[in-house]
């Protein structure tokens, strides 16, 4: 019981500790939008959202490529390891236009 009593502790603190870390990153934004403010607040990965928000609630990736198509610059970024799923981020002018896991 008295184990229980300590996981249920320890989830609420670092539950509370992201809750006051994103609505911290929220207020140094005051200009975002509320649909990019309930993104941060429950860790939502949304198209259109720039690399600082992605590397807020998802944090450092893995890996990073940039490449060129024709004249398009994009970015790749890369969380996981093979051989478990690994989410790709795919950015244009430092904003999300896709997202896909890879097996």
């Amino acid at each position: 019981m008295r184990y229980i009593a300590l996981i249920a502790a320890l989830f609420l603190a670092l539950g509370c500790g992201t809750t006051t870390r994103n609505m911290s990153y929220i207020k140094k934004h005051p200009d975002m939008t509320d649909e990019k403010k309930d993104a941060i607040k429950y860790r939502r990965l949304e198209m259109g959202m720039e690399k600082e928000g992605v590397k807020h609630i998802m944090g450092k990736p893995r890996n990073t490529e940039a490449y060129m198509v024709i004249d398009d610059a994009f970015e790749e970024w890369r969380y996981g390891h093979w051989p478990f799923s690994v989410l790709i981020i795919k950015f244009k002018n430092d904003k999300v236009i896709e997202w896909r896991n890879h097996r």
